[in-house]
């Protein structure tokens, strides 16, 4: 197995591998990040800041958590400059960030994902 029959199933198939000796977690993270914004989103989110898995248990997660999607090239994603709607919204994202002890770019992750939750219908 190489690490893209894992990638394929994890993004495309969904089909389930269970030879997991080859399997490199550090790797299909950063794949999988490279594939959309909101994969690195919830990887971050998720499996990079929480918790550490075994090899089977991190395929499992993997599998089940990140949506499928259709065969595409895979592009590094690039950093796009934000326009700032309002200057309230940039004056109160300093403030959480000093309550809750975390940065203001995980603040505004934090806020991303949030959107993105609300935009996924309950039947998905």
């Amino acid at each position: 197995m190489t690490i893209f029959d894992y990638l394929r199933s994890i993004l495309h198939t969904k089909d389930v591998i269970t030879d997991t000796e080859e399997y490199n977690n550090f790797m299909t993270n950063r794949w999988i990040s490279m594939s959309t914004p909101m994969n690195a989103l919830i990887l971050n989110e998720s499996v990079n800041k929480n918790f550490v898995l075994q090899k089977d248990e991190h395929y499992n997660f993997l599998l089940n958590i990140i949506p499928q999607m259709r065969f595409k090239k895979v592009e590094y994603i690039k950093k796009q400059k934000e326009k700032l709607e309002k200057k309230e919204k940039d004056d109160i994202i300093p403030k959480i960030a000093e309550i809750l002890e975390i940065s203001q770019r995980e603040v505004r992750e934090s806020q991303e994902f949030i959107k993105y939750l609300c935009e996924i219908p309950e039947n998905s």
